[in-house]
């Protein structure tokens, strides 16, 4: 819950970061005066346009990097692609019941990509929602829905994938350096993966 309201809190500024990448000069270069232009012209909700499938890909993404060794009912225990692969090395592969460091960031790493994979398409949707309607875009879908199946039927699903391979990119050093600390936190302090 705490994600979703952070998340919802700080979109405009995701908003307002796509917009300046694409459209910087149409609307002054800077954050304030971009703020004020699309509040003016657009109105207040211009700067949420793609916020469902931000929120909805937070489910599935944090439950496939991590998963839950809580509860084995939680949509997010079918994921568990960190703990999974970590629990196949650790048993078939290693003598000494630990991973090293660098197999700790490429497992992470690994899950990283596979949660980027299966939630890129709403952040596909989530982009063109937020750009669609500026100056020179058409407004084109009416919703997340609408958006995917239209993606899906003129691009192809290969269209939803689109940008798939930088984003990737992105994640996997902040992804795989995240599991090295989570694991050596644990360490310190004396907490067990179940």
């Amino acid at each position: 819950m705490a994600g979703v309201v952070a998340a919802a809190s700080a979109y405009p500024l995701e908003t307002l970061k796509s917009v300046l990448t694409v459209e910087r000069r149409q609307y002054g270069g800077s954050i304030i005066v971009s703020f004020v232009a699309i509040c003016k012209d657009e109105g207040v909700f211009a700067l949420y346009r793609g916020l469902a499938p931000t929120l909805i890909a937070m489910m599935p993404y944090v439950g496939v990097e991590v998963g839950s060794t809580t509860s084995r009912d939680s949509f997010s225990s079918q994921f568990c692609v960190y703990e999974t692969i970590k629990e196949l090395l650790v048993k078939h592969y290693c003598a000494t019941n630990s991973l090293s460091t660098i197999q700790t960031m490429l497992i992470g790493a690994a899950a990283g990509a596979v949660a980027q994979t299966s939630c890129h398409p709403l952040d596909v949707v989530r982009k063109r929602l937020q750009l669609q309607g500026l100056p020179g875009r058409p407004t084109q879908y009416s919703n997340m829905l609408d958006a995917l199946a239209c993606i899906a039927r003129v691009e192809g699903v290969r269209g939803l994938y689109k940008g798939l391979a930088p984003a990737c990119l992105a994640t996997l050093p902040s992804t795989g350096s995240s599991y090295v600390v989570y694991e050596a936190l644990k360490a310190v302090l004396g907490v067990a993966s179940r």
